[in-house]
This record gives C-alpha cells, structure tokens and sequence, in this order.
C-alpha cells in the first residue's frame, strides 16, 4: 500500500493540479533569484576578480623586480669592470688628444 501512494505522489508531484494545490495552500513558490542571492552573488564574483587581479599584480610586481635586480647587479658589475679598468690605464690619458702643428 505504501509503494502504491508513493508511486501516486510521485506521478502528481510534476502535474498541474499539483501545483493548484500549491498555490492554493502556500501561495506562489518562492523565486530562485531573489535580489539578496543577486547581489550576494554578484558581489562574490567581483570579490574573486579583485583577488585574482591582486594575485597577477603581485606576480607581476615579483617578476618585474626580479628582472630589476639582475639588470642592477650586471651594471655594477659592468661598472666595477670599467673602473677598474680606467684606474690601470696611464697616466697619460686625456680625452682631447692636442692637434698636430701644421707648420
């Protein structure tokens, strides 16, 4: 007998008259997408794309100065390197070198 009102409530669940019945006893069913869900919603997705934006901004940032610091140290390096290399150098060194008399 169970099986049997089991089996009748199941094939009524999906009817119209089920859902007379509905409306009639609990009024219209409540909407899935209610404003407070919207916005709960909305907020989250915009929650997760400012994360996700911090996330590649902070990657970005990393990587930039990264690249900074490895550029920093060859040209101090390249420096060191060119001043060591004018202080064995002569003397003698002068960036205008004196024209030669035409006379």
């Amino acid at each position: 007998m169970l099986k049997r009102v089991d089996q009748a409530v199941e094939r009524f669940v999906g009817t119209k008259d089920y859902q007379e019945v509905f409306r009639k006893w609990f009024g219209e069913p409540p909407r899935f997408w209610t404003t407070a869900r919207v916005v709960f919603v909305l907020a989250g997705v915009v929650l997760i794309s400012l994360l996700v934006m911090a996330g590649w901004r902070h990657y970005s940032l990393v990587s930039v100065n990264r690249e900074l610091s490895s550029s920093m140290a060859a040209r101090r390096q390249a420096e060191e390197t060119l001043r060591t290399i004018l202080d064995n150098t002569n003397d003698g060194y002068s960036p205008r070198t004196p024209k030669p008399d035409s006379s």
